[in-house]
């Protein structure tokens, strides 16, 4: 809870108080929203989207998200010692389409570790990996994999 503060020195706070929640589940989120209980909501799910567009007493106000999904690998392990596999691994994951069908419309993938818009810290014009199940079977083959 956020409280605004009277003897700020800048221009006052629109509102009296701020409350954040956590909801991890999207419909929930939306029907709060569509009930009046909370005044807005982050991240919808890619369901919710369509249904907030529709909604005449809705605005859905897009933004550049701040997440990024990755994998993790501890690489003091087998396999994921070999730098062979991790580049497999990499390759062999069709990231456009995990966004495409589990993300909300306008994500986009991840091509570094930070979001593509976050000046300094992204770099877009530096090559990233790409889907390609040929390279990840040619890497694991030389990792010493028997692949079908």
């Amino acid at each position: 809870v956020y409280e605004a503060n009277p003897n700020y020195w800048g221009t006052p706070a629109k509102t009296k108080n701020l409350i954040f929640r956590w909801s991890e589940q999207s419909a929930q989120r939306l029907l709060e929203l569509q009930s009046g209980t909370v005044n807005g909501i982050d991240n919808p799910g890619p369901d919710d989207v369509a249904a907030i567009e529709k909604d005449p007493n809705l605005k859905l106000y897009p933004r550049e998200g701040f997440n990024i999904f990755y994998i993790g690998f501890n690489n003091t392990i087998p396999p994921f010692d070999n730098l062979d596999v991790r580049m497999a691994i990499s390759d062999a994951i069709d990231r456009q389409r995990i966004v495409d069908q589990y993300y909300a419309k306008g994500s986009s993938v991840a091509i570094n570790f930070v979001p593509a818009f976050l000046k300094p810290g992204a770099s877009p014009n530096i090559p990233w990996y790409s889907f390609d199940q040929a390279a990840a079977k040619a890497l694991l083959v030389k990792a010493g994999y028997t692949v079908p």
